[in-house]
């Protein structure tokens, strides 16, 4: 995940890969798309969903395609694994 404070113009990221730690490509990723190339590297999983605390600016949840949901407290410097076991 990465925010700017400029408008775009400049990113920083806040926080590690916060997709499968397994580098096997599920299903739903397998798919050719326009993206693919020789000199791509392997797909990863996509951040699908990001909310952040209309209340508290630190306070911002994630959901990746791989079902994991992430929580910070702090504005992204420490991220939690909150996915519910099933």
């Amino acid at each position: 995940m990465f925010r700017t404070l400029d408008g775009g113009a400049h990113w920083t990221p806040i926080s590690p890969d916060l997709t499968r730690p397994d580098p096997a490509v599920p299903a739903n990723l397998d798919a050719s798309t326009a993206a693919d190339s020789p000199i791509a590297g392997p797909r990863r999983g996509v951040v699908y969903s990001i909310a952040p605390s209309p209340l508290d600016a630190r306070l911002i949840w994630a959901g990746t395609d791989d079902g994991l949901v992430w929580v910070t407290h702090d504005g992204g410097a420490h991220w939690n694994n909150v996915t519910p076991s099933r």
